[in-house]
């Protein structure tokens, strides 16, 4: 068997980092969690492979018939979302809406992912918030008992919680590309 892509190389100067592809099971616990809080999200990166930044600037106006249009995305600029242009010309396009997206799509006005009822995109802090909380509601992040000690005179011993996400946004837009 002869990969097509063995020879290639990514120009110098470039990172190169390897990113890991979600498992089967989690690709499946997206499927799962559509209708939880925040999960149209995971699931709408899923199916259309927009960035993440892409999807939280769609707004009702962005979608005609079968088609998705982008022309925007969302930045962050003290926590406060500002739409941009794309960087380049490809970066506007259209993205069939695959059927698995379509029956999951809700009937809203303004911003699809907002906190005010599409009035605005979510700040960053919303984002990363719903984020977490959805993945941890999937079960797509991981608990960890960690112990410290407090400052100060009592120099007590306490556990607190932390969360792991086992996945990121960008792992869902490679299942995009299996479609």
């Amino acid at each position: 068997k002869l990969n097509p892509c063995a020879g290639v190389r990514l120009p110098s100067g470039l990172k190169q980092e390897c990113r890991e592809l979600a498992s089967r099971e989690d690709v499946a616990l997206v499927e799962a969690g559509v209708n939880l809080p925040f999960g149209l999200y995971a699931y709408m990166i899923m199916f259309t492979g927009l960035r993440d930044n892409e999807l939280l600037a769609l707004t009702d106006d962005d979608f005609s018939g079968d088609w998705i249009t982008i022309t925007k995305s969302l930045q962050w600029n003290s926590n406060v979302g500002i739409l941009k242009a794309p960087k380049t010309e490809n970066g506007y396009r259209q993205v069939y809406i695959l059927p698995p997206l379509r029956e999951h799509l809700p009937k809203w006005k303004g911003f699809l992912f907002s906190t005010d009822g599409g009035k605005s995109p979510l700040t960053q802090t919303e984002y990363r918030h719903r984020w977490n909380n959805w993945c941890r509601a999937a079960g797509l992040a991981d608990a960890e008992i960690v112990q410290h000690r407090s400052k100060g005179k009592n120099n007590r011993l306490y556990e607190k919680t932390v969360w792991h996400n086992r996945i990121v946004p960008y792992q869902l837009r490679h299942e995009y590309a299996t479609f």
